[in-house]
């Protein structure tokens, strides 16, 4: 069992690359960038770097270098919580809603890809299980 759900990860991992490496190419996006700003776009109550890192489980540095190099191509801007000037809350810029659009059709095409032939049923019996996956694997986490 464990190599089929490993083997799984690994090909839809794969899949999800490819879909969004024309993405990246067209705008000269690193998968870092574009991942940081379809999740600012995607989730937009969760607003900080530290969102990013503490819900997508990636690297600081990852998230650091990606926004840095966003804010210089204008493309993310960042404002100070008045509560604390440390905290800098990020808001994509109209200078990416075409990357956005372009990621998130992706996102559209890849989903569609997966769940072709499943039925309704079947997509709700797979949103609950792997929700269950992810709230085990969490709390695992160290």
């Amino acid at each position: 069992m464990e190599n089929k759900i490993w083997n799984a990860m690994q090909v839809i991992g794969r899949l999800y690359e490819e879909y969004l490496e024309p993405v990246c190419t067209q705008y000269a996006l690193t998968r870092s960038e574009l991942d940081v700003l379809l999740f600012l776009s995607n989730y937009p109550q969760y607003d900080r770097a530290a969102d990013i890192i503490e819900i997508r489980h990636v690297a600081k540095s990852h998230v650091s270098l990606s926004v840095k190099s966003l804010m210089s191509k204008g493309y993310l801007k960042g404002s100070y919580s008045p509560e604390n000037q440390r905290d800098v809350h990020l808001k994509v810029t109209a200078k990416a809603d075409k990357m956005i659009v372009s990621g998130r059709k992706a996102q559209k095409e890849f989903e569609k890809i997966l769940l072709k032939g499943l039925s309704k049923d079947a997509i709700r019996h797979l949103q609950e299980s792997t929700q269950k996956i992810i709230e085990n694997a969490e709390g695992e986490i160290k």
